[in-house]
């Protein structure tokens, strides 16, 4: 038997952070939540998983944060951007009382929001558990059909909030229109080394910007150090035929990249995809409403996806405080595009910046990225909504090289 109730208050298809975050921050309101996360919990997925500080301060609000760093996941405090050998250090400011990133692993993090999330008041979470359809009344979403343990079951709910990713069948089913869709610009690979030798200070988010290719890196749990590495879509055919060996030739290719594997040893796989690509869903309609990635995704250079799936469930859950109304969810979707498009528009020029940086934005950054301070300033677009890209680019222009969809 599976144990669950035939109806709830809301339905949530997707139980790693942004779907546990929800029910968590829905919990608050009093609702009576199904979480249904098909994977076993917890488990590991692809993603390069860094936090920056405004989704520290969501993981604080949830009440989680203290749990996350007794994982042993260090504080990451600065972003040091090379040039070949040159480098400028930027401070990560404070957001909300917090003012340091975080890059746990996902089975961590994961693991820890979904079992908080079962213990909260009113939720029920099941790992293992398949939603196999919705249900409808008219166009109205009504609940889901799912399977848990081998046992198929209909659920009635209010609200079925889609929380399952990029590929979600929430999305698929209810027609969630696509729009502002960026194509994939890069492929990304990473993996996990022990002793590693990162530059001083230590406790930074390292990146290294080659013409065509990319490396970011960072600690995270067990002593470990995280090494991404992004390329230009034109070479992957080449590229994957011995990913293992050209994803660490080439992070060895870029000087910090040869420092931080010197001494290293991989202990993982190298795991990676062609490309991501970029876009926005229609973020809501009848009887449901989608969040995280199933709603919007950046390219991964801009490390935002778990920062995203974090805020986004509080905004949702802000938005449902007073009851389930669409013209709430309205407001949900306004605020989510508010703050992540900038980042959007940041995040196209930064991952090509052959085909939608204008020569006057180019020029603006050489002249402004000169010290640790303007880098430190520049930082902010990526994680303080008090500081946005057509406030930065003004004196450029903030339109993109090629038309915005």
């Amino acid at each position: 038997m599976t144990g669950i109730a035939d109806s709830y208050d809301i339905v949530i298809v997707g139980g790693r952070v942004a779907g546990s975050a929800a029910a968590l921050a829905l919990s608050r309101h009093g609702y009576r939540t199904l979480l249904l996360e098909r994977a076993a919990m917890p488990s590991d997925t692809l993603s390069t998983h860094f936090i920056w500080p405004d989704g520290v301060a969501a993981l604080k609000r949830l009440d989680v944060l203290d749990e996350v760093r007794a994982s042993g996941v260090p504080e990451i405090h600065y972003f040091q951007s090379w040039d070949g050998e040159d480098r400028l250090v930027a401070d990560l400011v404070e957001i909300d009382g917090v003012d340091f990133g975080l890059c746990p692993r996902r089975t961590v993090l994961d693991g820890i929001l979904f079992r908080r999330a079962a213990e909260a008041p009113g939720v029920e979470a099941r790992d293992h558990a398949r939603v196999t359809g919705l249900l409808r009344d008219d166009a109205r979403i009504t609940g889901v059909e799912c399977e848990i343990d081998g046992e198929r079951q209909q659920v009635r709910a209010e609200l079925v909030i889609g929380a399952d990713g990029r590929n979600s069948r929430v999305a698929r089913e209810v027609g969630a229109e696509l729009s502002d869709v960026m194509p994939a610009g890069r492929y990304w690979y990473y993996g996990y080394f022990e002793n590693a030798t990162p530059p001083e200070p230590e406790d930074a988010f390292i990146v290294s910007s080659g013409e065509r290719d990319f490396i970011g890196s960072t600690r995270t749990n067990d002593g470990l150090q995280m090494v991404l590495y992004g390329a230009f879509n034109d070479d992957f055919d080449e590229f994957r035929q011995d990913h293992e060996k050209h994803y660490t030739e080439r992070v060895m290719a870029h000087p910090v990249g040869g420092q931080l594997l010197a001494d290293a040893r991989l202990v993982s796989q190298v795991s990676g995809i062609a490309g991501i690509e970029g876009y926005y869903r229609q973020a809501h309609g009848p009887g449901w409403a989608l969040v995280g990635d199933a709603v919007h995704q950046k390219d991964p250079i801009a490390g935002r996806g778990v920062n995203e799936a974090l805020r986004g469930a509080e905004w949702l859950a802000d938005a449902l405080a007073d009851g389930i109304a669409d013209a709430r969810l309205e407001g949900y979707a306004e605020r989510l595009r508010a703050s992540t498009w900038p980042k959007y528009k940041l995040a196209h020029i930064v991952a090509r910046s052959d085909l939608y940086r204008t020569d006057a934005q180019g020029e603006l950054l050489g002249e402004r990225l000169v010290s640790n301070a303007a880098l430190t300033e520049f930082m902010r677009l990526w994680y303080d909504d008090r500081r946005t890209f057509d406030e930065y680019f003004a004196p450029a222009g903030t339109a993109l090289a090629v038309a915005e969809d």
